[in-house]
């Protein structure tokens, strides 16, 4: 999960840069867990927010970007 720009084309389609880095984060996530950007994770009060645990600095598939990973415990 990502927050960032993105454009819905008329057939329905999404596009932007919130985009990519979500659907990169989501390859690197764990099996039945979530993987969120450091902007979602700002975003996140209460009981979720004490669930998160840092994965560290990632490096996402495509992209120079480097970007900070936190994932969510069961």
């Amino acid at each position: 999960m990502h927050l960032g720009d993105v454009v819905v084309l008329p057939n329905g389609d999404l596009l932007g840069h919130g985009v990519n880095v979500a659907a990169r984060l989501m390859a690197q996530s764990d099996p039945g867990s979530v993987l969120v950007s450091a902007d979602v994770q700002r975003t996140i009060r209460g009981p979720l927010a004490e669930r998160l645990i840092s994965r560290g600095i990632l490096q996402l598939d495509k992209m120079t970007e480097r970007i900070k990973g936190i994932r969510s415990r069961p």
